[in-house]
């Protein structure tokens, strides 16, 4: 079952994030709207520390930061 929901979290993201990612950021509204008004892609990833899904998400978001 957690490789399904690992399978499942990945196809997502690489739906969500496009072509690339553009670097972490802190989350600014201002600069949100202004990508998507520009249609570019962007990927609003939030976790923490004590959550079960964050921490098996977190391998897979690490591997498509690195190879966009």
């Amino acid at each position: 079952m957690l490789k399904v929901v690992e399978y499942l979290l990945a196809l997502s993201l690489l739906l969500a994030v496009g072509t690339a990612f553009a670097g972490e950021q802190m989350f600014n509204q201002a600069q949100f709207d202004s990508l998507n008004a520009n249609g570019k892609p962007n990927v609003v990833y939030f976790h923490a520390t004590w959550c079960p899904a964050c921490k098996v998400q977190q391998p897979i978001v690490d591997r498509l930061a690195a190879s966009p």
